[in-house]
């Protein structure tokens, strides 16, 4: 059961960057978007969920379009 609850921690943790406070630095902003990135581009063999369940979750609701522009913002930002 270990396992499932770690993955659906980090399920919950890395979809909600506007709540979490992820964008004070741009190393906090690479380290979120490091752990997001690794859940939803892991392969099959790698990743505990079905990736096409994920991948639907990610492109079809707000979870991908909320996470490209709070991971632009402030990067934009920072970097001028």
């Amino acid at each position: 059961m270990e396992k499932y609850a770690t993955a659906l921690s980090n399920l919950v943790q890395h979809t909600k960057i506007d709540t979490r406070k992820h964008g004070k630095s741009l190393i906090a902003i690479q380290q979120y978007l490091d752990a997001y990135n690794k859940i939803f581009n892991a392969s099959q063999r790698e990743s505990i969920w079905d990736m096409k369940s994920l991948r639907r979750l990610e492109v079809g609701s707000w979870i991908g379009i909320k996470t490209r522009i709070a991971i632009a913002a402030p990067t934009k930002i920072l970097n001028h």
